[in-house]
């Protein structure tokens, strides 16, 4: 008799990935590269939730501190009269930027995801938009237009409420700004996957685009965005409808349980004279 031992497959360390894209030597750095290449679009998207985890973790320390040693300096110099205490205040500036900085793993990850044909990544990729590195815009820029278009109804749970906030920053940007020639193919994305996934919060935006009067305009992103208004206010529409009949479906008195198991008294009673009796026939 064979006794078969089935071995269950782990996942790669990505604790221990993300320690050695930090490390300071560059044999050890370009190993967990070729790693991090490997990694699926799953694992990549996990990395990704870690590392933004770590740094949102990070910022709330720095800035504790920094606003701490502030306060300090602010009292100190009320105390002893001395203006000078404020020059070191400029002396945190680097903490700030440490508070505010993406690791390396980070921007990675983003490049590897960017690289997949995957919409399950839309909303890290997004997240990505934020890393100020060339390299990563450059990967983005040609992802999330390919990404964006093919995102469905159905998908509307791949975005939350910050991967809709800065979809908004994205399409507030003007064609007269620095950056513009590089969102300009995501805006035009955006604003077609807004006609299966948008909501109430794009309507303004998308309605300013649409009425923009300038005088130079983008007339390729305003027509996407005249074309996006009425299935944006139709799916908005179709909520409220959804919301309304929920509501009133959840309303209503039937759903006290002492109503629906209340005894009936009132029927089949008879009175006692009023019953049927035989009678005998001569």
């Amino acid at each position: 008799m064979l006794l078969q031992q089935g071995t269950e497959e782990t996942g790669p360390d990505l604790d221990a990935l993300r320690k050695r894209l930090q490390s300071r030597s560059t044999s050890v750095r370009t190993a967990a590269e070729a790693d991090l290449n490997g990694l699926n679009p799953q694992e990549l998207i996990e990395l990704m939730s870690l590392e933004r985890a770590k740094r949102i973790r990070n910022r709330r320390i720095i800035l504790s501190i920094a606003f701490g040693y502030i306060a300090i300096m602010v009292v100190c110099s009320i105390l002893f009269r001395n203006s000078h205490m404020f020059m070191y205040i400029g002396s945190i500036s680097g903490m700030f930027a440490a508070a505010t900085a993406f690791s390396s793993a980070h921007k990675g990850a983003a490049m590897a995801l960017a690289r997949f044909d995957d919409v399950a990544g839309i909303g890290p990729l997004i997240e990505a938009l934020e890393i100020p590195d060339p390299a990563v815009q450059r990967a983005l820029s040609a992802s999330l237009p390919r990404l964006l278009p093919r995102l469905r109804a159905s998908d509307s749970h791949l975005l939350n409420p910050m991967h809709r906030r800065l979809l908004r920053a994205l399409l507030l940007h003007s064609p007269n700004t620095k950056n513009y020639a590089e969102r300009r193919p995501i805006i035009i994305a955006a604003l077609r996957c807004l006609e299966q996934v948008g909501d109430e919060s794009f309507l303004e935006t998308v309605e300013s685009i649409a009425h923009r009067q300038t005088d130079d305009p983008d007339e390729e992103v305003k027509s996407a965005a005249e074309r996006c208004l009425p299935f944006l206010k139709q799916r908005i529409e179709n909520e409220r409808l959804s919301h309304d009949l929920l509501r009133a479906a959840s309303a209503g008195p039937a759903t006290d349980p002492d109503i629906l198991l209340r005894p009936i008294d009132s029927a089949g009673r008879t009175e006692p004279d009023e019953l049927l009796r035989p009678t005998l026939q001569q």
